[in-house]
């Protein structure tokens, strides 16, 4: 079992709280980490943690990050077929620390890339391989296959002494005749003949791959743009959160650790620790969590009651669930009638802002003057803001025409250019060719199509951890504080 530190709004406290083993993908608050912090927020960090209930079914809810490591894979949507499920897994690059940036800038990093067991594990080449790559060469191997078939025919006509041979004369009267044309390249000859399937010119791609570079430019720069602005908001985010907990927990200060004020601000500041959590379920297809396992063919309601078994056992580690207040919001939160956690959390901060924090002290409020509470509305707005652009990025793509249109002109392009390829490069260098060529072009198509939704390919559940970690910190050194005579 490992601890994780979880608080509790009634005694302004933490407990320690025991998650089982299958949870224990990305430890937060264990003391094995993080002792000093750990015995902050336990108030009997010295008694062993409670034992899960008997029968607990919990879900793996975090991807496994070894120490050091730059990407992880995800699981995305499960498909059914297990073979389709792994060639089309997805990858995501993970918070970078010394280690990651040592090996990411490190001397040997472009020979490493071509490493044949880091090209089998990479999720990436295996997306741009199948079915894209694969097709193409395919398409290649069917166009030599023809092609041979053409040339048995053609070495028959040339044959003309009929001994199974054809010799240099007899080569060179076919080559007079207008019946073969003859190639060298790379130490092997051949010859291509009018019956076979062939451009006898790179022109046409020549004009046109100038164009398709410049469409896929636009395209891969527009979805870097969506995901640049993705990870800009999940930052705001970060610094907007730590502003307004320090701020609310500042002016609520010289309240008493037991007050319905003081409970009320911790609870706030639990309130935008889930909000992070809530809004990764959201713009997410599973939240990037490997135990939850999200079919095409469910439904709306069946996907949203997966999701919400999930966040409700991620929640366990913010939430007190003996806590009846506690667990009674988490309930109301995560209701079946409420389509938008993230916006439900945000509400709940407004009302308390206007039922506790604008109340008079006389009523039993905190009082504060009005510039303090408009600031606090300030901070709610931006919150505001961060949803709904969050929303936008999710559900509102690049022009579908525009991408449709990409994909058309690069399939054709790719599939094609074996046709010109084989004249030049002979039966042996054409399939090879193509397939180079076509992972180029779909490697460059697959990097747009990938960050196009950018929070599939945002480590969210370690922004997530971020801010549980920065807030969990402005909570205790809060409590310290008000032990600071001032």
């Amino acid at each position: 079992m490992m601890w994780y530190c979880r608080m509790c709004t009634s005694a302004s406290t933490f407990r320690v709280l025991s998650i089982p083993a299958s949870r224990q993908i990305l430890p937060r608050w264990s003391p094995a980490r993080h002792s000093n912090s750990a015995r902050l927020f336990s108030a009997k960090a010295d008694e062993p943690p409670p034992s899960p209930a008997k029968g607990e079914r919990c879900i793996n809810l975090y991807p496994d990050v070894p120490r050091g490591a730059r990407t992880v894979q995800v699981r995305g949507t499960n498909r059914r077929n297990a073979v389709i499920q792994y060639l089309r897994a997805c990858s995501v690059d993970v918070n970078y620390d010394y280690r990651s940036w040592a090996a990411h800038s490190g001397p040997w990093r472009n020979l490493e890339v071509w490493n044949p067991r880091e090209l089998c594990r990479n999720s990436d080449m295996r997306r741009i391989l199948f079915p894209d790559v694969l097709q193409v060469g395919v398409v290649a191997a069917g166009i030599t296959y023809y092609n041979q078939l053409c040339a048995r025919d053609v070495w028959l006509k040339l044959d003309t002494d009929g001994d199974g041979d054809v010799s240099t004369a007899e080569l060179k009267a076919g080559i007079d005749a207008g019946l073969v044309e003859a190639h060298h390249i790379m130490g092997t000859d051949f010859f291509i003949a009018s019956d076979m399937i062939m451009i006898g010119t790179t022109v046409p791609f020549t004009l046109t791959s100038m164009a398709l570079g410049m469409v896929l430019a636009f395209r891969t720069q527009n979805c870097n743009a969506r995901y640049n602005e993705a990870r800009a908001l999940w930052g705001g985010m970060v610094n907007e959160g730590r502003a307004l907990s320090s701020r609310i927990l500042a002016l609520v200060s010289n309240q008493p650790k037991d007050s319905v004020v003081a409970k009320n601000a911790v609870h706030a500041v639990k309130c935008l620790m889930t909000f992070s959590h809530a809004l990764k379920y959201h713009v997410t297809t599973d939240g990037h969590c490997p135990g939850l396992k999200i079919r095409l063919d469910m439904t709306d309601a069946e996907v949203n009651d997966a999701k919400a078994r999930a966040l409700r056992q991620e929640l366990e580690t913010i939430w007190d669930y003996d806590n009846p207040t506690e667990l009674a919001y988490v309930d109301r939160m995560l209701a079946p009638e409420v389509a938008n956690w993230p916006l439900h959390v945000l509400q709940e901060i407004s009302e308390i802002t206007a039922k506790v924090l604008m109340k008079p002290e006389a009523e039993g409020g905190a009082g504060l003057a009005p510039h303090h509470v408009d600031t606090i509305y300030r901070s709610i707005t931006r919150f505001q803001d961060i949803l709904g652009a969050c929303e936008r990025l999710y559900k509102t793509p690049i022009y579908t025409g525009a991408t449709r249109f990409t994909s058309r002109c690069v399939w054709l392009w790719t599939n094609l250019m074996p046709l010109a390829l084989y004249p030049i490069m002979g039966p042996y260098a054409t399939i090879p060719s193509s397939v180079i060529v076509g992972l180029f072009m779909f490697g460059l198509e697959d990097v747009g199509a990938r960050i196009e939704q950018p929070f599939g390919a945002l480590p969210l559940w370690q922004y997530c951890d971020g801010i549980d970690a920065g807030l969990r910190q402005t909570l205790a050194q809060h409590q310290r504080l008000q032990e600071i005579p001032r």
